[in-house]
């Protein structure tokens, strides 16, 4: 039969024993909480840098269009036309204006329409060079436009692959206060019934190693030994 110092020692070994699981079980549930949050901010960020991937690739998919041959030819037909309409705007077809009312006197008319002639074939040669001209510099106005877009898309896409960098640099100490944010204080349980636990097993330890009954053995100078000899 089990004296009173002994089932002290059981129960105070008990009562440890579950102080400890208690403490055990709590700092399992704060890993696993630390861990879930840590990995929302990863996900969180690989979303992010998703999204920033699909804008970069939109960028360069919009530039890599522009060299479609079916777009090119469009492209081209706009620069050619742009530039040729320039040029046709720069010929002086209105000869009637205050430079040339000096020839609108009384000259005869066969001068009259040599001048007539002249004027119009200069403008039907100026309006065939404008043509050639603006087909032949429409290649550079669409060269120059396709070297400005890929410019563009070069800068875009470098800012997004930075703002990528920036959120992945993030990530420790996002991390890192997320689960802080997530732990939980250990709660005062388990340190209780560690603590009684303890102070028991210790106090019937002590007990059981003092004069007990007929034996008169001194306490042993080893490790203490919470359950008297004999049992």
């Amino acid at each position: 039969m089990c004296t009173g110092l002994e089932i002290l020692a059981l129960v105070g070994l008990g009562m440890g024993g579950a102080g400890g699981l208690i403490q055990h079980n709590e700092a399992q549930a704060n890993q696993a909480a630390q861990a879930r949050a840590m990995n929302e901010q990863l996900f969180a960020m690989l979303d992010k840098n998703r999204r920033l991937s699909e804008e970069a690739r939109l960028e360069f998919d919009e530039q890599l269009g522009n060299f479609d041959p079916a777009q090119v030819g469009q492209n081209l037909g706009e620069a050619q036309g742009e530039r040729t309409a320039n040029l046709q705007s720069a010929i002086t077809r209105d000869l009637s204006g205050p430079a040339n009312i000096a020839l609108m006197g009384d000259v005869p008319e066969i001068v009259k329409q040599a001048f007539a002639d002249q004027t119009s074939r200069a403008v039907a040669n100026s309006s065939a060079n404008a043509n050639a001209l603006g087909a032949l510099s429409g290649y550079n106005d669409l060269m120059l436009d396709n070297q400005l877009g890929i410019t563009g898309a070069a800068r875009n896409i470098g800012q997004i692959g930075n703002f990528a960098q920036s959120n992945a640099a993030m990530l420790p100490a996002l991390q890192q206060y997320a689960a802080l944010e997530a732990t939980k204080p250990p709660s005062i349980w388990g340190q209780i019934f560690s603590g009684m636990g303890n102070a028991a097993a210790t106090f019937a330890g002590a007990k059981g190693g003092l004069p007990m009954g007929g034996y008169n053995s001194p306490a042993p100078s080893g490790p203490m030994n919470i359950i008297p000899k004999g049992y």
